[in-house]
This record gives structure tokens, sequence and C-alpha cells, in this order.
């Protein structure tokens, strides 16, 4: 996930994309794009596989204009929880 100015958002996508980001504008259900306490978009990334490194994949993403924060956080938990589609939930620690 990564949380994105409105302004000019469309061209932030384009390069998040031309990174090899796969993913969609969270939108709530009128279909406009949720706005989060920042006044800021939310850009949820699908990814194919685990991170393998994820202070590059941040530091490339928090180098684009436009992209205020990701959803990556490292070093500082010890546990983390995966919601699957189906409403699996995986644990790793």
């Amino acid at each position: 996930m990564c949380e994105i100015l409105p302004f000019g958002y469309q061209s932030t996508l384009e390069h998040i994309r031309k990174l090899g980001f796969k993913g969609h504008l969270r939108l709530d259900h009128k279909k406009s794009p949720v706005v989060t306490d920042n006044g800021a978009y939310l850009f949820d990334i699908e990814l194919d596989s685990p991170i393998d490194n994820p202070q590059k994949i941040h530091s490339s993403l928090k180098s684009l204009t436009g992209v205020l924060e990701t959803g990556l956080f490292f070093h500082i938990v010890n546990k983390i929880l995966v919601g699957l589609k189906e409403g699996e939930v995986i644990i790793y620690e």
C-alpha cells in the first residue's frame, strides 16, 4: 500500500507501475478514492510473492514524487498477520 497525493495522482500511479508494481486505487462504496486523515489517496499494491528486500522497495517508492508513505514497516514488529482474500489469516513470527 502507498499513500499518495491526490494532486497528479495519475502520474504517480504511472511511475509506480513503471517500477513493476501492480495494484489499484482504493475506492469507497461510492466508487470514489478513499481519503486518508492526511487528505491522501491509497494505492493497494498486489504482490505475487513475498518481499525479499522491503527496505529497497520502500526507498524506491518513497523516491517517487507524490508518494507520501508506504505500508512497509520493517525492524519494528516481531509478528506479521497477512489476510487473504478467502478470509484465511497467515501469521509470521
